[in-house]
C-alpha cells in the first residue's frame, strides 16, 4: 500500500516579502510574529546598513492590525503562549557586533501586548559560535528551548542544539550528543511536543544547479534518539512550475519551502512558509490541514505496508 501524504488546503500566497514568522493563538484571537529586517528594504546596501533597526511585531491575523512592536536590535525572534503569559525570545545584536553574529538569546514576557518585562539573557554562545533560529516546546514538565548554532565542532552549518528550563528563567544546556543535523545540512527549525514525541520541522538541501530546499520532519521522545520520517516523504516541497516573482524575476522558478511554522486553531492546522529560491526572491505562503498537529504530524510516520 502506497503512502498517501496530508492534504493540505486554501494554498495561498501573501505578497513578495520572507520573514521569521510565528503564528499563536492569544485570548481566542489568531496572531503572527513577523521578524522584519531593515537592511533588507534597500538593496545593494552593505550587509549590516541599519541593522540596529531590524526587530519584529505582533499583527492579528482577521484584521491586519499591528498590535505590538515588543523590540528592536533583535532577530531570530519566536513566541510562545506558555502558562497563560506570552514568552518573546529573540537573538540580541546588541552594539558591538556585526551583523547575525549573534551571541545571545534573550526573553521578555507580557500578559497583555502592552507591557513588557524587562530582556534577560537566557542563554550564551560559546567561544567558537553564533545563534540563529529558535524554538521552544514544552512537554508537560520542562520548557525546551531549541537553538541553531554554527558551532564547527559540531559539523558544517548549521545544528540543532537544546537546552532546558522548568521555570523559564535558568535554562541549563543539555550535553554535546543532544543534537540533530550533525553531518548533513539542516536549517529553520520548528519544534512541537505531541502524543509523547518532540517533532521537529527542519529545512533539508539538496545540492545542483540551482540547489533545492524543502522541509523534513523528524521525531524523538528523548531529544537524543531521532527518527526521520521515511524517504519521500517531505513535509512541504517546492512548486517548481511557480514563478515566485514574475516582475523582477520572471527566469526564477519556485526551489525553496523553508521556515514552515504552525499553529492549531478552530479546528484546522494553519501554516505559513517562506517559497522563492533562498538567494533574495520570495514570497509568503499559507495553506491549512483539517485535523489536529498531532494528526497531521503522526500521518508521516505511519507504516504503508
Amino acid at each position: 500500500m502506497n503512502w498517501t501524504p496530508p492534504k493540505f488546503e486554501n494554498h495561498a500566497y501573501l505578497g513578495h516579502r520572507s520573514q521569521e514568522i510565528t503564528p499563536f493563538v492569544w485570548n481566542g484571537r489568531l496572531c503572527l510574529l513577523e521578524n522584519f529586517a531593515r537592511s533588507a528594504d534597500f538593496p545593494g546596501q552593505p550587509a549590516d546598513y541599519r541593522m540596529h533597526e531590524d526587530g519584529c511585531l505582533i499583527r492579528d491575523v482577521e484584521s491586519g492590525m499591528c498590535l505590538a512592536y515588543p523590540w528592536l536590535n533583535h532577530y531570530f525572534s519566536t513566541v510562545n503562549v506558555l502558562n497563560g503569559q506570552l514568552v518573546l525570545v529573540g537573538g540580541d545584536y546588541e552594539w558591538d557586533r556585526p551583523w547575525w553574529h549573534i551571541r545571545r538569546f534573550q526573553m521578555m514576557t507580557s500578559d497583555n501586548l502592552t507591557t513588557w518585562s524587562r530582556p534577560v539573557t537566557i542563554l550564551e554562545a560559546n567561544e567558537r559560535e553564533s545563534l540563529f533560529n529558535n524554538a521552544i516546546a514544552f512537554d508537560g514538565e520542562r520548557h525546551v528551548l531549541l537553538y541553531e548554532t554554527d558551532d564547527p565542532a559540531l559539523g558544517p552549518k548549521f545544528t540543532f542544539r537544546f537546552a532546558v528550563s522548568t521555570n523559564l528563567t535558568h535554562w541549563e544546556k543539555l550535553p554535546a550528543e543532544y543534537v540533530y543535523g550533525c553531518g548533513k545540512y539542516v536549517g529553520a527549525p520548528g519544534l512541537y511536543w505531541e502524543g509523547g514525541f518532540f517533532y521537529l520541522l527542519y529545512l533539508a538541501e539538496t545540492f545542483g544547479k540551482y540547489g533545492f530546499w524543502d522541509t523534513r520532519i523528524a521525531r524523538s521522545k528523548d531529544l537524543k534518539h531521532w527518527e526521520d520520517a521515511p524517504d519521500g516523504r517531505s513535509f512541504l516541497y517546492p512548486d517548481t512550475s511557480h514563478i515566485t516573482n514574475p516582475e523582477l524575476a520572471p527566469d526564477v522558478h519556485e526551489v525553496n519551502a523553508s521556515d514552515v511554522e504552525l499553529v492549531e486553531f478552530d479546528g484546522r492546522v494553519r501554516l505559513w512558509w517562506n517559497g522563492g529560491n533562498q538567494k533574495g526572491i520570495s514570497d509568503l505562503q499559507y495553506a491549512e490541514f483539517h485535523g489536529t498537529r498531532r494528526q497531521l504530524f503522526e500521518a508521516f510516520f505511519v507504516s504503508s505496508s
